[in-house]
């Protein structure tokens, strides 16, 4: 009887150091998608990390003028199994093998027709496909890099109009500074669609002269959701645009990619049912103010719109 006892109290200690103690479901999943934009017109290759890749086939995007195929799928190496429990500490849950990590090359083809803005796809692979991931959709602009050191506006990377400036707020303090040449009265929007793509960060859009005056400044908060911000430059000449976050946060996740140049955006549109009549407006029709912001309007009405101007 004591022989039985002492088994039954010793065959959970056994299972625990032979097989898990819990079941992980890890469903296949995208986590990260590099480069987070291509230009129309452009035919790249999208570099995409995620968890239980392996054996996929195929990609499936919302927009029919995007395209692609996979190229090359490698298994990556394990990362560290760190899980904080209630208490703080690191769990001791045993969860069982940890998903491999796969990181695919896709060629994408973006055609010249295609809409601007958000593009999500799908993988497909023997385990179902994943959830939504997503890229931008840009004009064949050229992008302005956050080239480290620009925290001061002798610093500052110089570049031209039209532009797409991308970069991220990487610790909490941090600023980028960009510098750009500009004709009298130039009418400039600057729009940041970056929390489309779950970007932290809340943008704080200044301007600065040649002399570094502080000639506008324009902010995100929570209450307003704010995508584009418009300026009139009074004055030809060279100006400095800052890029901070409203929190002074900053990480990896707090990027931005900020088209800069005579982008046309749709302030609001009603009745719903006049939404194609804007078309038949100039753009000029929304430049009026020397300075001026776009929100409070439906994104895919803000979309379907701004892309009538653009096409």
């Amino acid at each position: 009887m004591k022989v039985i006892a002492y088994l039954l109290l010793t065959l959970p200690l056994a299972a625990a150091t032979d097989w898990p103690t819990g079941t992980r479901i890890t469903p296949p999943t995208i986590r990260s998608v590099s480069p987070m934009g291509i230009a129309r017109g452009a035919t790249v290759e999208l570099t995409i990390e995620g968890i239980n890749l392996g054996g996929a086939t195929k990609v499936y995007f919302n927009d029919p003028a995007v395209t692609g195929r996979i190229l090359k799928n490698k298994e990556l190496p394990d990362q560290d199994d760190v899980r904080l429990g209630s208490n703080g500490g690191v769990s001791t849950v045993d969860l069982g093998p940890i998903p491999p990590r796969h990181q695919l090359i896709v060629e994408v083809d973006v055609s010249p027709d295609a809409v601007i803005g958000p593009v999500d796809f799908r993988i497909l692979t023997p385990l179902g496909s994943t959830p939504t991931a997503r890229f931008l959709v840009e004009p064949y602009y050229g992008e302005s890099p956050d080239r480290e050191p620009n925290n001061t506006p002798e610093e500052a990377f110089e570049t031209f109009l039209p532009t797409v400036l991308v970069g991220a707020i990487s610790k909490p303090g941090d600023v980028d500074y960009f510098k750009i040449t500009v004709r009298d009265q130039e009418e400039v929007v600057f729009e940041n669609p970056s929390r489309s793509l779950g970007s932290q960060l809340t943008p704080v859009i200044s301007i600065y002269d040649s002399e570094q005056k502080l000639v506008q400044e324009f902010r995100e908060d929570s209450a307003r959701r704010v995508t584009a911000f418009g300026y009139k430059f009074e004055h030809a000449g060279g100006y400095y645009i800052r890029i901070s976050d409203a929190e002074d946060s900053g990480s990896a996740g707090h990027f931005y990619r900020i088209k800069a140049g005579k982008i046309p955006v749709v302030l609001s549109a009603f009745p719903l049912q006049s939404v194609l009549s804007f078309a038949s407006h100039s753009p000029k029709d929304f430049f009026d103010s020397p300075a001026f912001a776009f929100s409070n309007c439906s994104p895919h009405i803000l979309r379907a719109v701004s892309a009538a101007f653009r096409s």
